[in-house]
């Protein structure tokens, strides 16, 4: 196999050579033709190049990455585009992915997601190529193969003679109507077919999804969009009575087949409705909607350090709020999936981060493996992938407060045990005694004193401290000096400020009281 050829379009030398060096290009099996830092030179060495795969950051001079790759996916729709971008500029990464970006990846960058989806690229690039040959070599399209290539290639040679004759329809034909169908589990497009009683073409799509086409004209029946609705909502019905799981999305009526891609699209855009509004049913056409209905702002999340916080100190409710308010304004928003699904793993990321502490994982609360994308991606709805992150929030609290129980009494014995033995050494500090007990700071700090009703820097003074007393009513000639240092104490002025605040006297005082006639 020949290496793919690939193009870098980026205005920063560092990031190129990061992307350039950070996988083995060669091994994944591509070659690296060439770099560009701006957006006209990009356009020209793809003339140049020919690349088949391109990764290019959002940000560029002159042309910016979104402009870019809609360029190139209009002329050159061979070439398989991944976009590089910051966390702040998704928006902009979501738009990116309606003109036919395959993928993005967020900055800074991953080796591990690059090398992911080189492999992921590579796969489609292989596969489409071997689509082309078939296709090629077989003259004769079936009646699926020739409906597929118009909606998905826009051939306008093969919509203006094959398909109305693989249809059986006129090229007259006045209006067409696309519905799209989701079912799962997956059924056959012959069984969906003998369940419904008006003409159309059953075939599916590259997905697995299910393509319905109706067609209308003067001499066929007649149906309005209340009985496209009537015939889809019966389909569902009949399919969730038999156990699946079913959505649908109908396209306006299109006038002739040049026009099919774009019922595809509309009906592609009406189903997505069902993230949001829920499953088992049918939508239609959602560019007839006002704008205002999908211009709301898109939320974000606060600082992960901050829901950490919250989780550490049994905030449970707090967060479950947080989330809930996330999710209800991705709601109010119409936020794409990919949207909802970042803000979902970041989450889960935190989630993973608090259980950590405990020695947990999520593979330790719901009993898979950690495969947080595939979690989040079986979800079929947004409401459906909030109620899956509230549990995941509620049981890992229940997980770490009885799984973590035993695991905090030992660290927090461990942390006890190595101040009580080397409280004599100088410097001791609560980041010493986290790596001794092998935790973090923060969690040392949090469970320490939840079980002792002491920070660990009070327990540490403490027993220093009760270390002095016992060493002056063993020598009641001993110096103030000695006493601090054999007991982790630098200055001997804090060391009795210290034991004055403690035991309500200064240690000279308490040597006099201990034994009056060694001061006479």
């Amino acid at each position: 196999m020949n290496p793919i050829p690939a193009l870098i379009v980026d205005d920063e030398y560092l990031i190129r050579s990061l992307v350039r060096n950070s996988v083995d290009w060669s091994a994944l099996g591509f070659e690296l033709v060439g770099e560009a830092e701006d957006g006209e030179e990009a356009l020209r060495m793809v003339e140049e190049l020919k690349p088949r795969f391109m990764l290019v950051d959002i940000n560029i001079p002159f042309i910016n990455g979104l402009d870019l790759s809609m360029r190139i996916r209009e002329h050159h729709p061979e070439i398989l585009i991944v976009i590089l971008t910051g966390y702040e500029d998704f928006q902009f990464a979501r738009k990116a992915i309606k003109v036919g970006v395959v993928d993005y990846l967020l900055k800074p960058l991953n080796p591990a997601e690059l090398e992911k989806a080189l492999i992921s690229a590579r796969e489609g690039i292989l596969r489409g190529d071997e689509e082309n040959r078939v296709a090629s070599e077989d003259a004769v399209h079936s009646k699926e193969e020739a409906l597929r290539e118009l909606l998905f290639k826009n051939d306008s040679a093969l919509s203006s003679s094959a398909i109305p004759f693989l249809l059986n329809i006129e090229p007259e034909t006045r209006q067409l109507v696309l519905c799209l169908i989701e079912i799962d589990p997956p059924e056959a497009p012959e069984l969906v077919r003998s369940r419904i009683s008006v003409a159309c073409e059953v075939f599916s799509d590259r997905d697995g999804r299910l393509i319905l086409l109706f067609n209308e004209d003067d001499r066929t029946i007649r149906l309005k969009d209340k009985d496209y609705y009537g015939v889809c909502e019966r389909l569902v019905a009949d399919l969730v009575a038999r156990g699946h799981i079913a959505s649908v999305g109908i396209s306006r009526p299109v006038l002739g087949f040049s026009s099919l891609p774009a019922a595809y699209s509309e009906a592609s855009a009406a189903i997505d409705e069902s993230f949001h509004s829920g499953i088992n049913r049918v939508y239609a056409h959602p560019s007839v909607r006002p704008v205002s209905a999908v211009s709301a702002k898109l939320p974000t999340l606060p600082s992960r350090e901050s829901i950490i916080m919250l989780l550490r100190s049994g905030n449970e409710k707090e967060v479950v709020r947080v989330a809930q308010t996330v999710f209800r304004e991705l709601g109010l928003s119409k936020a794409a999936r990919p949207y909802c699904e970042m803000l979902c793993l970041e989450l889960i990321l935190v989630v993973n981060e608090y259980l950590k502490d405990a020695d947990l994982s999520i593979a330790d609360v719901l009993g898979t493996e950690d495969d947080y994308y595939s979690l989040v991606r079986a979800r079929k709805t947004r409401v459906e992938m909030e109620e899956w992150l509230l549990d995941l929030i509620k049981r890992s609290v229940v997980t770490v407060e009885t799984q973590g129980k035993t695991r905090t009494h030992l660290v927090v014995k461990k942390a006890k045990l190595y101040i009580e033995k080397n409280y004599v050494r100088k410097g001791i500090t609560l980041e010493l005694v986290a790596e001794h007990a092998a935790v973090t700071a923060s969690y040392i700090s949090t469970i320490f004193k939840k079980e002792m009703g002491i920070s660990v820097i009070e327990y540490l003074t403490n027993t220093r401290l009760e270390a002095a007393k016992k060493i002056m009513d063993a020598d009641p000639l001993v110096t103030i000096i000695e006493v601090a240092d054999h007991t982790g104490y630098s200055d001997p002025y804090y060391f009795s400020k210290c034991f004055r605040k403690r035991f309500g006297l200064a240690p000279t005082a308490y040597l006099h009281k201990k034994n009056p006639a060694a001061f006479e």
